[in-house]
């Protein structure tokens, strides 16, 4: 392959991330916000939720805003993010931003902030249990129906494919898994063997596409619903010398799903811009702040990114 050409397309792929988040995220600079606002989010060892961070700062520091992030999890250790939130609920911020988790104390926090007054945010998912804020997501449903669009054209309408899923606890794979059934649903040669629970894990990744190469030889399509499962799916098949017969789709990307996709060894990325996603969430909750009255429902859209099938080395 040419070594330039795959520079050039690296370099294109970069620009048009710098352009992603230059657009639709600056804001009015007549408007000024204010206020002090705590961000609870995911461990941010995943360079996923350090865009996100990324975002929510970039946005406070050029409005003014005191920014509190405070990392929690809060699938594997709900009560410890419970006093976290308690604390700020307690204290009366101006605005609490979080990605909601299932729990009916959760509920009984935010119906206390509303009575204080406190604007909420809800980042990257919709709440569940019948919880009142602003949502200021991406539809996953929608871009995951993208990503079976692209996974039918690259296998040409016909062929077995397998989705690797994130936890079964996150109610995105439910989203994730709908939209792609959706998309490969209108093709009568695709043929989904399996949905596989992969925990956004790059090993168990790794060894579930071997275990699946053994079982089904002649599989053509790998749809991975985040970037750490679509890196370990690659290493899987460069090493067994099949990255050229079975194309994967992603849901999410990073620095390395991009390299990868310069390198043709994924073949396309669907999902959120994280940076946008945060930036956007500093900005409805100061608005809200200020008495704005804004949509239950803010999506962001999502980002889509193809690998040209004559760059795949």
């Amino acid at each position: 392959m040419n070594r330039e050409r795959t520079g050039c397309i690296y370099l294109i792929l970069i620009l048009a991330m710098l352009v992603l988040l230059a657009s639709g995220c600056r804001v009015d600079s007549a408007f000024k916000a204010g206020g002090n606002i705590y961000a609870f989010v995911r461990p941010t060892y995943s360079e996923y939720w350090q865009q996100i961070v990324w975002g929510m700062e970039a946005y406070a520091s050029e409005n003014g805003l005191t920014l509190n992030i405070v990392e929690v999890d809060g699938e594997r250790e709900p009560e410890d993010s419970l006093k976290q939130i308690g604390y700020a609920v307690r204290n009366s911020t101006d605005a609490i931003i979080l990605a909601p988790f299932k729990s009916d104390k959760l509920k009984d926090l935010m119906d206390k902030a509303a009575k204080k007054g406190i604007s909420v945010i809800y980042l990257d998912q919709k709440a569940e249990n019948g919880i009142e804020g602003i949502c200021v997501y991406s539809d996953n449903e929608k871009a995951a129906e993208r990503a079976g669009e692209a996974m039918a054209d690259l296998i040409g309408g016909a062929g077995d494919v397998a989705m690797l899923n994130i936890s079964s606890e996150d109610p995105n794979a439910a989203y994730m898994e709908s939209g792609f059934k959706n998309a490969i649903s209108g093709f009568e040669g695709i043929r989904l063997i399996n949905v596989y629970e992969c925990r956004s894990n790059r090993v168990n990744a790794e060894k579930t596409v071997n275990d699946i190469l053994l079982a089904y030889p002649g599989l053509k399509g790998i749809f991975a619903a985040c970037p750490e499962t679509a890196a370990g799916a690659a290493e899987a098949l460069i090493r067994l010398g099949r990255i050229k017969e079975v194309a994967i789709v992603t849901f999410d990307y990073t620095e390395e799903i991009l390299d990868l996709i310069s390198k043709g060894r994924i073949r396309a990325a669907v999902g959120k811009n994280p940076y946008k996603l945060g930036y956007m969430a500093a900005e409805a909750a100061a608005r809200s702040i200020a008495g704005e009255k804004l949509p239950e429902i803010i999506d962001i859209g999502y980002d889509f990114l193809e690998s040209s099938k004559a760059d795949q080395e």
